[in-house]
């Protein structure tokens, strides 16, 4: 199931957003099977445990706060939740970070059902 997709969104409107999905894996209830699909090129997908998670999610956040040639914005989509859209140089700044990686560490750890 689907917990999490992130936008990576361009300044440049008709460049394609990357997008990184995070869904609970079939299996043990600790995996978590993430894909990274750019806007152009190959879709990648990797396993991890529930804290390796947390920590890939921190690092995808800290790597985008100090890129050269970064996006624009970055929108994140709960399952829980709307989606909220930030700029990418407010990633720098300890309450945005602070709730995106609540809210990830929430996801990770709820049961999770659809419901209608």
């Amino acid at each position: 199931m689907l917990l999490l997709k992130v936008h990576l969104v361009s300044f440049d409107k008709e460049e394609k957003d990357d997008v990184l999905e995070i869904s609970r894996a079939p299996g043990p209830h600790d995996l978590l099977e993430l894909e990274y699909i750019p806007g152009k090129g190959s879709h990648h997908r990797f396993w991890l445990n529930r804290r390796d998670t947390e920590s890939y999610v921190y690092d995808f956040l800290e790597s985008l706060s100090h890129d050269t040639d970064p996006w624009d914005k970055i929108q994140i989509t709960p399952v829980t939740g709307p989606a909220v859209l930030y700029f990418v140089s407010d990633l720098g700044e300890n309450n945005v970070r602070n709730c995106i990686m609540h809210t990830v560490h929430t996801l990770l750890l709820a049961d999770v059902e659809v419901s209608r």
